[in-house]
């Protein structure tokens, strides 16, 4: 059997991908343009700078010393993002800009930081973390081949100022967000972290070398360089699935505003999606930091003709730190993987070596974790669910009772991730090898979250669902020509009919005593009769098939994220999705 062609780069239709031709070549990159002045080479480092430069003020207003400030920049720039960037260039080589160059030289050194870490405690030394960083220095000024990698390769694929910004403001309010919410807060001794989480422990530990109050570490500086290059690959990600550079901020909003539907009153939602931006949770964050480089790598191995051996290289590296810090990615990967595999061998009659390879990777590593005792222990998600709604506590609940808290659950993904089914339109690019990843690992971290009880298993996906939804929305409003004004007013009537149901139902969470547990239907059974009479009103005015169906899409779309941020902020309807306030201490945060 011959081996499956890698996929095409260019996932939209015909007539947006012309009009895009600029920003997208045959290997994902744009053509290299003329020589810039040096007053506009130099307003591309300004982002960065603000960045910076919101970051000192915040910390210093809350008490981060200078002498801690410097220190920390100069730790993270020189013993991890520098010789992690060395490695990448070596690698991972392949037509980037330096934003994600530089965010994954970073979270390429946060890996070998941890295993350099690791190795050290094995070995005794602890000083061994140290050695890396400088033998990386070493070995690529004292090798004449390695020389270029301290320059590296061309940069074809220049990103436009507004994307850099974009980015940067994205940043700029994860900081806001964070100081207002946690820095307020004073400090308290941290206690020890989850031990399953070994990999933020082994980052804390080597970065504490640096002299720095491990308490400060831990609570200000630590999640800072995390935040930001996790911001940058989430947007480089979005770029290769959807393949615009607005449709990849859409999905990076959609990831860090995510929220479930909210129809109930007194309530957030059915599910309250914990975002992977989440401060109070460093370990949470640190995994799926590492684990994007994974599904950027994946995608590039799938659709890239040409391939190195370092590569793999840098995917096992990148598995072996994802496996300690969350260990729960390895089963979505592989899942996805699955997917990739049966569909690319069924549309091609061939085997898909690199997917088969890439499975076989995540695999091993798998079994190891589970031999290990990594993976994480069940959680009894769906009766933790059903005891906040019903308030029945620790009542065994019925089996009927908990395969309808299932089935809100898929309902609340479905509402919230609704714009994926636009790919249903272009069928070709539902069975693009991301697409199929995406939802590989979505189906498979549903399946799994409902089995084992585990809500990292239905987190984890979440951050690649926002950019299929997005890529799916943007393709079926163009398909259908919408102009601006009726996606608005689509997306109004999405988030008035959410509202009107709530206050019609007047289903108030947790349900009083004597109250039927089919109340919990009644709000989402009257959504679903609204966006009825919706199809059947425009229907009847004809308005097109396709022009329905994409009316409809951006509606329902509405009732989830958006409309849960309008119950948050109107008096009496819902808690905001922004804060869930938790009474934890904080040494009890993983």
């Amino acid at each position: 059997m011959a081996e499956a062609p890698p996929f095409p780069r260019s996932p939209l239709p015909s007539a947006a991908s012309a009009a895009s031709a600029p920003e997208t070549g045959a290997d994902g990159s744009a053509p290299a343009g003329p020589r810039r002045p040096a007053w506009q080479r130099l307003s591309t480092w300004l982002p960065a700078a603000a960045v910076a430069a919101c970051a000192g003020v915040v910390l210093g207003f809350y008490g981060v010393s200078v002498t801690d400030l410097v220190l920390f920049s100069v730790y993270v720039t020189f013993g991890l993002a520098l010789p992690g960037l060395l490695w990448v260039r070596l690698l991972y080589r392949r037509p980037r800009g330096l934003p994600e160059e530089v965010a994954l030289g970073l979270t390429f050194g946060y890996a070998l930081e941890v295993l350099a870490s690791l190795l050290g405690r094995v070995a005794g030394v602890p000083l061994l973390v140290a050695v890396w960083p400088l033998g990386t220095y070493a070995l690529f000024l004292a090798v004449p081949r390695l020389h270029r990698h301290w320059k590296g390769a061309p940069r074809p694929n220049r990103a436009s100022l507004w994307w850099s910004w974009g980015l940067a403001l994205g940043v700029i309010c994860l900081i806001g967000w964070t100081a207002a919410d946690r820095f307020g807060v004073p400090l308290a001794p941290a206690g020890p972290l989850d031990e399953r989480a070994w990999s933020i422990q082994a980052h804390l530990a080597a970065a504490a070398l640096t002299g720095i109050d491990p308490l400060v570490l831990h609570s200000r500086l630590a999640m800072l360089p995390m935040l930001a290059a996790l911001v940058v690959l989430l947007g480089s990600a979005g770029r290769r699935v959807i393949g615009t550079w607005a449709g990849a901020l859409g999905a990076l909003a959609a990831t860090v505003l995510v929220a479930a539907p909210s129809l109930y009153r007194g309530a957030a939602g059915v599910f309250a999606w914990e975002p992977v931006q989440s401060w109070s949770s460093p370990a949470r964050t640190f995994g799926a930091l590492l684990f994007v480089p994974v599904v950027l790598l994946v995608v590039d191995l799938l659709g890239d003709r040409r391939q190195t051996r370092g590569r793999w290289v840098f995917l096992a590296v990148m598995l072996v730190a994802v496996m300690g810090a969350q260990a729960t990615y390895l089963p979505l990967l592989a899942g996805g993987l699955v997917a990739v595999v049966a569909v690319e061998t069924v549309r091609w009659f061939g085997l898909p070596r690199r997917a088969l390879a890439a499975l076989g990777l995540t695999t091993v590593f798998l079994a190891v974790a589970q031999a290990g005792g990594r993976s994480p222990a069940a959680g009894p998600i769906m009766r933790e669910t059903l005891g906040r709604l019903t308030g029945l506590g620790d009542e065994a609940p019925a089996p009927a009772a908990l395969l309808g808290v299932a089935l809100l659950l898929t309902l609340c993904g479905a509402i919230t991730w609704c714009g994926a089914f636009g790919l249903v339109s272009r069928p070709q690019l539902l069975l693009r090898p991301p697409v199929v990843l995406v939802l590989g690992m979505s189906a498979t971290g549903l399946l799994l979250g409902l089995l084992l009880g585990d809500p990292h298993f239905l987190e984890g996906p979440y951050p690649y669902l926002a950019m299929v939804a997005v890529h799916g929305l943007i393709l079926v409003v163009r398909r259908a020509r919408l102009p601006l004004r009726s996606v608005l007013l689509a997306a109004g009537t999405g988030v008035l009919a959410a509202y009107l149901v709530r206050v019609l139902c007047d289903v108030e969470v947790p349900l009083g005593r004597g109250e039927d547990i089919v109340l919990l239907y009644l709000p989402y059974l009257a959504l679903l009769g609204v966006v009825l009479l919706i199809v059947l009103a425009l229907l009847a005015a004809r308005s097109g098939g396709r022009r329905t169906f994409a009316l409809v899409i951006c509606l329902v779309t509405a009732a989830g994220t958006p409309a849960a941020w309008f119950a948050g902020v109107t008096p009496g309807m819902a808690p905001s999705p922004l804060v869930e306030v938790r009474d934890v201490p904080v040494s009890a945060i993983p």
